[in-house]
């Protein structure tokens, strides 16, 4: 099982990306922020809690600078105030959920199709013995089918989400979300 989940890392690691800009940080950072996140529309969460949907932001080293909702007039916020800024990706992650599901339900499909075939053979009063071969790949198919189908729903309802967050607290009880420097 150990194996299974090593070689289906690759693909887990795509859905959520987060990257961190501590206080003081360089205005190079504030660049790589900028080409981090997708570009699409975005959700702005401010420290008090409230929630914009923004658009066409700018980061820079004291204020973020944004649209809310392709508002004619663009917002200025001080970089202080913000708690992050998330984008999500629907079309990466339905390919995402696709790929996944798709090879879990062909296991599936190829575990049911065998026992199916088995049951089959041993059968030796049934009347229409079918090619175990033709079992075994059309229930590989049609669990593929019905996993990548599943997947893909599922994956555009989460998509790939990135985001930049703003000054985090070291000694809060979510530090452990934020990935490495």
């Amino acid at each position: 099982m150990r194996w299974m989940t090593l070689a289906l890392l690759p693909l887990f690691v795509s859905c959520a990306h987060t990257f961190v800009i501590e206080r003081g940080a360089p205005p190079e950072r504030y660049a790589d922020a900028q080409q981090f996140l997708h570009q699409k529309p975005a959700k702005l969460v401010l420290k008090t809690g409230k929630i914009w949907r923004a658009t066409e932001w700018h980061f820079g080293p004291g204020s973020t600078v944004f649209r809310i909702d392709d508002a004619t007039d663009r917002m200025i916020v001080m970089n202080d105030r913000i708690r992050a800024i998330t984008t999500q990706n629907s079309g990466r992650g339905m390919r995402d959920g696709a790929l996944i599901g798709g090879f879990a339900g062909g296991l599936a499909g190829l575990f049911l199709g065998s026992i199916a075939a088995s049951m089959q053979e041993g059968c030796d009063d049934c009347t229409d013995k079918s090619n175990s071969g033709t079992i075994v790949l059309t229930s590989l198919g049609i669990g593929a089918g019905f996993g990548a189908l599943s997947g893909a729903v599922l994956g555009s309802h989460t998509g790939a989400m990135r985001s930049v967050v703003y000054y985090p607290d070291p000694k809060g009880p979510s530090r452990w979300e934020y990935l490495p420097r």
